[in-house]
């Protein structure tokens, strides 16, 4: 998992990895503004998503086909930011919760399907009993 951090204050940039440059795809410099050192929107629209918030916050954003777990950390007058890629475990989990609804309906379609069969042998004295 791919670890990312910028360091800002109002909006400039006072520090970053190289990963955060990687995966943003957008060379940063320090001590200019986070949101004029693109013209790609993409990237544009991830940052003012993620600067705007006042308070510490958790959420996650797809950003170029990724899935990143956002931590956004406010101190007095500067902002850790810090992201992850995710992707690989949030495909995991939604194939858990697939598979888990999947085998739930399977289960409960096979159990009703059954007692329907069976059921219906009391009543219709023509298939015979299923019972010896």
């Amino acid at each position: 998992m791919k670890v990312s951090y910028f360091w800002i204050t109002k909006n400039l940039v006072l520090h970053y990895n190289e990963t955060a440059i990687e995966i943003i795809g957008v060379k940063l410099e320090q001590s200019k503004n986070l949101l004029t050192q693109t013209n790609n929107m993409d990237a544009l629209s991830f940052f003012s998503e993620i600067t705007v918030h006042d308070e510490d916050a958790r959420f996650r954003r797809e950003y170029k086909n990724k899935i990143y777990e956002i931590y956004v950390r406010v101190f007095e007058s500067e902002k850790l930011i810090v992201f992850a890629d995710i992707t690989e475990r949030a495909e995991y989990e939604n194939f858990k919760t697939e598979l888990i609804g999947n085998i739930t309906h399977e289960l409960k379609n096979t159990t009703g399907n059954d007692h329907g069969l069976f059921g219906n042998h009391n009543e219709r004295p023509e298939y015979g009993s299923c019972i010896p």
